[in-house]
């Protein structure tokens, strides 16, 4: 995954506050709330497996007190964290547990059905990860490693 992931999975949009001003011309705040972000997420959390290992965070993380979250941020907050999951999965399993490794391989490849790759990532975003899985498929760690090590 590249920078430009990262960036639209971890921002949120900051929103000055009205709340004190007389103005009638204040600006109508666009976005999601934390509420209904996180409702994003939990309804897209229980579409995911995880490795049996892993367990969901409580609750998606709150980017500030008055942020404001992008139509989907909470489905996609999700499936990134599903896909570093199953990155890391496969990571721990593919010399030691093959079944293990498989079965991670394969869930890697089904973030193709996911939000987060058909909305979220950018072309080259895409690009970069088909690489990620295809190098994971020859039994080449290095991308899924980088992937881990700087985004997850």
């Amino acid at each position: 995954m590249t920078s430009a992931c990262v960036a639209y999975l971890t921002a949120g949009c900051s929103s000055t506050s009205y709340a004190n001003t007389a103005s009638t011309y204040a600006p109508k705040v666009k976005g999601n709330d934390y509420a209904e972000m996180n409702q994003e997420f939990e309804a897209e959390k229980a579409s995911l497996r995880l490795p049996p290992s892993f367990n969901w965070p409580r609750e998606a993380a709150k980017a500030g007190q008055s942020d404001r979250y992008g139509q989907g941020y909470g489905a996609s907050h999700a499936d990134q964290f599903w896909y570093c999951s199953w990155a890391k999965e496969w990571l721990q399993a593919r010399e030691v547990n093959t079944t293990r490794a498989h079965t991670a391989l394969i869930q890697l490849e089904s973030v193709k059905e996911k939000p987060l790759y058909q909305i979220a990532f950018a072309p080259g975003v895409r690009i970069a990860t088909n690489k990620e899985i295809d190098a994971a498929r020859a039994n080449n760690p290095a991308p899924l490693r980088q992937t881990v090590s700087q985004y997850c």
